[in-house]
C-alpha cells in the first residue's frame, strides 16, 4: 500500500493474516491515521528519503476523511459531459434552426403563393362582377326597351291609354272570365260631341289637347280596374268589370258628368264638351266580341240621335235594330 504527506511517500505493508481486500477498498485521496512498525530508508549522509511501515492489523489505519468527490478526475469527467451536452445542444440548435429557416421558407413561399391566388381570384372575381353587371344592365336596357315597345305596342301615343288592339284584346279576356264565372260586366262606348268643329277652327293641336283632358277626366271618373282605352278619332271604349245594368249605367253617367264639368284648359275658357254614350252588358247581350261592340255602337248612334249629352243602354241587337226602325 502506498501513503504520502504531499511530499514523502510511504509503504505499507500489512501482515498476511490481516485483510488486505478492506484496504483495497480505500478510495485515492483519503486522510489516514496510521501506526505500526516503522523502517527508516536514508541516504549515504544519513538523510532520511523514505520509511516503511509496517501495519499489524486494520485498526492500525483509520480513515480520518475520505476524499472530495470533486478532483481533477472527475472535473475533467463533468468538464467532458458538459462540453458534450454543450454540443449536442449547439447541434441541435442548428439542426432547430435549419429546421426553422426551411420551414420559414416554405411559409413564407406558400404566402406568396396564396397572396398570387388571391390577386388572381380577386381580378377574376372583379371581371366577372364587372361582366355580371355589364350582363344585368344590359338585361335592364333590354328589359326596359321590352317594356317601352310593349306600351308603345298597347297604349295610344296621344293620351296614353289602351289602343284599339289592346282593347279588342282585354274585351275577349274580360268576356271569356265573365262567361266562366257567370258574372256580369259593363261595355261603353263613348263619342265627344261636336268634336270635328274643334280641329276646323281651332286647329289639331288644340283637338289633341282636348283629347288628352278627355282621357284623363275618363279615367279619374272609373274605378282602378277598370279598362279605358281610345278606340278611334275621338271614341273611347270602357269595360266595367263585374257590373251589371244598374251599375254600368251609372258608371257611364258619372263619365258624362266628369266630361261636362267645365271648360276645357288650352282649348278656350268657352269651349265646353260633352260626350254621347252607347252601353251594353255583357254576356247577357252576346258573348262575341263584334256583336258586343255592334250593340254598343248602336246604342251610341241612338244616343246621338236623341240629342247628344246622354247614355243610352241596349240589352240586344234585335232591340237597337227595332228601336231604329221605328225611328
Amino acid at each position: 500500500m502506498r501513503l504520502t504527506d504531499g511530499t514523502i511517500d510511504f509503504h505499507g505493508v500489512i501482515s498476511p493474516s490481516g485483510s488486505g481486500e478492506s484496504l483495497r477498498n480505500l478510495q485515492l485521496g483519503s486522510r489516514l491515521r496510521v501506526r505500526g512498525i516503522c523502517v527508516i530508508h536514508t541516504s549515504f549522509d544519513k538523510t532520511p528519503e523514505s520509511f516503511d511501515v509496517l501495519l499489524r492489523s486494520l485498526a492500525d489505519v483509520r480513515v480520518l476523511r475520505r476524499p472530495s468527490w470533486w478532483n481533477p478526475l472527475h472535473a475533467a469527467m463533468l468538464a467532458t459531459l458538459l462540453s458534450a451536452i454543450v454540443l449536442v445542444i449547439a447541434a441541435w440548435n442548428l439542426v432547430l434552426r435549419r429546421r426553422v429557416a426551411a420551414q420559414t421558407r416554405q411559409i413564407q413561399s406558400q404566402l406568396e403563393e396564396a397572396d398570387k391566388l388571391r390577386i388572381r381570384a380577386e381580378a377574376a372575381h372583379k371581371e366577372k362582377s364587372e361582366s355580371l353587371a355589364s350582363v344585368l344592365s344590359l338585361q335592364h336596357d333590354l328589359l326596359e326597351a321590352q317594356e317601352k315597345l310593349r306600351h308603345q305596342a298597347t297604349h295610344d301615343v296621344l293620351t296614353g291609354l289602351w289602343n284599339r288592339g289592346a282593347l279588342l284584346d282585354l274585351l275577349h279576356n274580360e268576356i271569356e272570365r265573365s262567361v266562366r264565372s257567370h258574372a256580369s260586366m259593363g261595355v261603353l262606348m263613348l263619342d265627344v260631341d261636336h268634336f270635328k268643329p274643334v280641329n276646323d277652327t281651332l286647329g289639331h293641336l288644340a283637338g289633341d289637347a282636348v283629347l288628352k283632358e278627355m282621357a284623363q277626366r275618363i279615367a279619374h271618373a272609373t274605378r282602378s280596374y277598370d279598362i279605358v282605352g281610345r278606340y278611334g278619332g275621338e271614341e273611347f271604349l270602357v269595360i266595367l268589370p263585374g257590373c251589371n245594368r244598374e251599375e254600368t249605367e251609372s258608371g257611364a253617367e258619372r263619365i258624362r258628368a266628369a266630361i261636362a264639368t267645365g271648360p276645357f284648359p288650352g282649348a278656350g275658357s268657352a269651349l265646353s264638351l260633352t260626350i254621347s254614350i252607347g252601353a251594353v252588358v255583357a254576356p247577357e247581350c252576346a258573348e262575341k266580341e263584334a256583336e258586343i261592340l255592334a250593340l254598343a255602337d248602336q246604342a251610341l248612334y241612338q244616343a246621338k240621335g236623341a240629342g247628344r249629352n246622354c247614355t243610352v243602354l241596349r240589352s240586344s241587337l234585335e232591340e237597337a235594330h227595332a228601336e231604329t226602325a221605328e225611328v
